[in-house]
């Protein structure tokens, strides 16, 4: 530990001694902490309560309870899930009541509440206005909410964990070029890995595995459906831009990598479960498990990227971001020809 912390004391922007030739395009004066906490009992208890747990009851649902092919089994795990986190939040809030917040382990716990709420409101909507759970209102509502959420979050974010924005404009001011650089060579690994290799290779040439997962078929909303005028699918063509390009990258960045890291506070430890982690939210609720090694080796992808990088989720963020903006691009070739 004492060797971690000499790696990061240095905020003149010079390396210190050991450091190799590439840390000097990553070191910022507000340099991640891998041991925020002792791993050993605050980090277990965050792994259990946000991983361990839930990855049991969706395995559990997907064997006995047909997770795939059941709404009302997805709510149930959905719902099974939250009140893991809620459980772990509580028990971790009481440990440390202040640092719980300042340090950034809560948003994990607050990703995986709001939309509870924020879906509470959108049903009261929907039955409130006859008629638009029919049609495209639901995917507009839920799409609506979605940005919601992530912008609410966001916001709680940039209000409580200043360090992480002052990380961000630091980065951006003074290693642009290294940024760019990772940016587009972390794509290129992203999209290879995932997509191509895990996506296409495995799923559909040697598993044979040609639908898509519920998870993306979800956002395709009004774009696949012929029938639907152009206004529509422009406007939600727009609003799923925002949600999976502008602001679900940071987000999840911020949840999945930021907050997991420093929650975990075991560097290696929270490269596994975070990758793991950051797959299970695509397919957990869904039971789309066959879809696992696509989502999880995106993980794994953008964990190394964090690591590489110094913790610096910047680096992250913008390798999600480009690997989304692709997708969402791509999403519009089939519909096209």
């Amino acid at each position: 530990m004492e060797k971690e912390k000499k790696w990061f004391k240095d905020f003149d922007g010079t390396p210190t001694k050991g450091w190799t030739k590439l840390d000097k395009y990553y070191h910022t004066k507000y340099d991640f902490n891998y041991t925020s906490v002792e791993w050993k009992t605050d980090g277990m208890i965050y792994l259990s309560a946000c991983l361990i747990a839930p990855l049991f009851i969706s395995i559990l649902a997907k064997l006995f309870f047909g997770l795939s092919g059941s709404q009302g089994a997805q709510l149930t795990v959905q719902l099974l899930q939250i009140v893991c986190a809620l459980i772990g939040m509580v028990v971790l809030w009481q440990r440390d009541p202040k640092g719980f917040w300042r340090s950034g382990r809560a948003w994990f716990f607050v990703y995986s509440a709001l939309p509870l709420a924020l879906s509470i409101v959108a049903g009261i909507i929907l039955a409130a206005i006859p008629g638009l759970e029919n049609g495209y209102g639901q995917d507009f509502t839920m799409m609506v909410i979605s940005i919601a959420n992530a912008a609410t979050i966001l916001a709680l974010m940039y209000k409580l964990d200043k360090v992480i924005f002052f990380r961000i404009r630091e980065t951006f001011k003074l290693h642009w070029k290294s940024l760019l650089v990772t940016a587009i060579i972390g794509f290129i690994i992203l999209f290879s890995v995932s997509n191509l290799l895990f996506g296409i290779v495995f799923e559909k040439i040697i598993f044979k595995i040609n639908e898509q997962s519920q998870n993306q078929q979800n956002l395709y909303g009004p774009l696949s459906d012929a029938n639907a005028s152009t206004i529509v699918k422009v406007i939600y063509a727009m609003l799923l831009f925002i949600y999976a390009v502008a602001l679900g990258p940071l987000l999840e960045e911020f949840v999945f990598r930021n907050s997991w890291f420093t929650a975990v506070s075991n560097k290696w430890l929270a490269f596994v479960t975070s990758s793991i982690m950051f797959g299970f939210l695509h397919y957990g609720t869904t039971g789309d498990f066959e879809h696992a090694l696509s989502y999880t080796s995106a993980g794994f992808v953008l964990g190394g990227v964090f690591l590489f990088s110094k913790g610096n989720l910047t680096h992250t963020w913008m390798v999600h971001l480009l690997n989304n903006a692709v997708s969402f691009a791509l999403m519009f070739i089939p519909l096209s020809v």
